[in-house]
C-alpha cells in the first residue's frame, strides 16, 4: 500500500501526469463536438433545402420541428442512464444512432420518415453533447478543465460554421453530368450524409477510450477504477503501469454515490424499468434538496433562457432582420431560408441571407475564445454573471 488516504478523487488525478491519453480524449471529445453541431444544423438548414425536391406544407415544418424538440428532451432523460451503464457506452451508441437516423434522414422518400428519424436525431444529439463534457469533466484535473470544456464549445461552433459554409456555397442543387445524363445533387441529403458519416467514423474511435474512472468509484468497483488510473499514468508517462503506487484503499469512497447506486438483479425488464426510473426520481428529489436547491434552480431558470433563445435561432432571426425579410410566422426563426408558396428552395444567385447567416455566426468564436482564456483564471462565476447582464442588453437593443 502507498500509506496514503485520499478525501477527494480530484487529488488522485494529477497523480497519473498530463500527456497522450488526456490529449487524445480531448481531440476525441472536440471532434465529437463538432460532429454533434454539423448534425444539428441539418435541422434548420437541411429541411428546408428539402423542399426543392417535393412541396411541403407548413403543418409538415411544424412537426418536424416539434419531433427533434421533443427528441431532445427525451434525450435529457436518457442523461441519466450515465451513471448506471457508464459515459464511454452510452457515447458510442449515440454516435451510432446519429449515424443511422441521419442516413435514414437523407435517404427518406416521404416527410414522415424524415419526421421519425429527427425524433431519435434530436434525442441522440442531446446525450451526445452532454456524456462528452460529463466524460471529460470527470477525467480533466481540476486546473485544467474549464479551458478544455470551453475548447469543446469552440469546435461545436466550429462545427456550427462548417454546416453554414454548405448552406451558403451549395444552396441550390446542382447538377454534375454522369454518363452524359445530368444527375440532381441536392445539398440537403449531402449533408445528412456527411455529418452521419462523420459520426460513424468517431464511433468506431471511441473503442480506443478508457471508461471514466469516477463511474467505477461511484459503482463500487474500486479495482477497476485503480487499473483505469494505472492505464492513465502508463500513457501519460511511457512508464509501466505497475508503478503507479495508488491502491484501492486509497481511493475508496472518494466518490459518494448519494445513495443512487444501481443494481440489476435480472428480475425482469418491467422491474428493471421501474427501478432505473425510482433511481431517476431519486436523483431529482435530491437535486432539489437543500444543499443542492441554490446551485440547481438558477441552474434551471439559466438553462431555460439559452433553450429557448439559442444561438442557432437567434443567428437565423438576425440575418432575416439584416436581409429585410418579412417575417410573418414561428417559421421564420426555426428555418433559415424564409417560407413561400409552399417551398423554401432558394432560387440561384439569391443566397443573400446565407451569406449573413455565415457572417452573424462568426462573431460567437470571439466569445468562445475568450472563454477558453478567462474561465481557468478568474473561476465561473464572474464570466456568467456578465454574461447575464449583457443577454438582456443585447435583446433590447435588435
Amino acid at each position: 500500500m502507498s500509506g496514503e488516504f485520499y478525501l477527494h478523487f480530484e487529488d488522485v488525478l494529477p497523480k497519473t501526469g498530463w500527456g497522450l491519453y488526456y490529449k487524445f480524449m480531448i481531440g476525441m471529445a472536440c471532434a465529437s463536438c463538432f460532429a454533434n453541431a454539423s448534425a444539428f444544423l441539418c435541422i434548420p438548414i437541411a429541411i428546408p433545402l428539402s423542399s426543392c425536391e417535393t412541396e411541403i406544407t407548413p403543418n409538415i415544418l411544424y412537426a418536424v420541428f416539434i419531433s427533434f424538440t421533443i427528441g431532445r428532451s427525451f434525450g435529457g432523460i436518457v442523461d441519466c442512464f450515465c451513471d448506471i451503464f457508464g459515459r464511454k457506452r452510452l457515447l458510442t451508441q449515440s454516435l451510432v444512432v446519429n449515424f443511422v437516423t441521419t442516413f435514414m434522414a437523407a435517404f427518406a422518400y416521404n416527410s414522415y420518415m424524415i419526421i421519425f428519424a429527427v425524433f431519435f436525431l434530436g434525442s441522440s444529439l442531446e446525450h451526445q453533447r452532454t456524456v462528452v463534457k460529463i466524460h471529460l469533466a470527470e477525467i480533466l484535473p481540476t486546473k485544467k478543465r474549464g479551458r478544455y470544456l470551453a475548447l469543446c464549445d469552440l469546435f461545436w461552433m466550429l462545427g456550427f460554421l462548417q454546416a453554414s459554409v454548405v448552406a451558403y456555397y451549395f444552396a441550390s442543387p446542382s447538377y454534375v453530368e454522369h454518363r452524359v445524363i445530368d444527375m440532381r445533387v441536392t445539398t440537403w441529403r449531402m449533408m445528412f450524409a456527411i455529418s452521419g458519416g462523420i459520426n460513424l467514423i468517431l464511433a468506431c474511435a471511441t473503442a480506443l477510450l478508457e471508461e471514466s474512472p469516477r463511474f467505477f468509484l461511484h459503482a463500487k468497483k474500486d479495482y477497476l477504477a485503480v487499473l483505469t488510473l494505472k492505464q492513465f499514468y502508463a500513457i501519460n508517462k511511457s512508464s509501466y503501469g505497475n508503478s503507479f503506487d495508488i491502491k484501492e484503499d486509497d481511493i475508496m469512497n472518494t466518490v459518494l454515490d448519494y445513495g443512487l447506486l444501481y443494481q440489476s438483479d435480472n428480475t425482469g425488464c418491467l422491474r428493471i424499468t421501474f427501478d432505473i426510473m425510482s433511481m431517476v426520481g431519486k436523483g431529482m428529489k435530491l437535486l432539489f434538496s437543500r444543499p443542492f436547491l441554490t446551485v440547481t434552480l438558477p441552474l434551471i431558470a439559466l438553462q431555460t433562457s439559452l433553450s429557448i433563445l439559442n444561438i442557432v435561432s437567434m443567428n437565423i432571426l438576425m440575418a432575416k432582420l439584416v436581409t429585410s425579410e418579412n417575417l410573418s410566422s414561428g417559421l421564420d426563426v426555426v428555418y433559415l431560408h424564409p417560407y413561400e408558396n409552399n417551398t423554401m428552395c432558394p432560387r440561384i444567385g439569391e443566397n443573400k441571407l446565407f451569406y449573413n447567416f455565415l457572417m452573424i455566426s462568426t462573431n460567437v468564436i470571439i466569445g468562445e475564445i475568450s472563454a477558453i482564456w478567462i474561465l481557468d483564471r478568474v473561476g465561473r462565476k464572474i464570466p456568467l454573471y456578465i454574461e447575464c447582464l449583457l443577454m438582456p442588453k443585447g435583446f433590447l437593443s435588435m
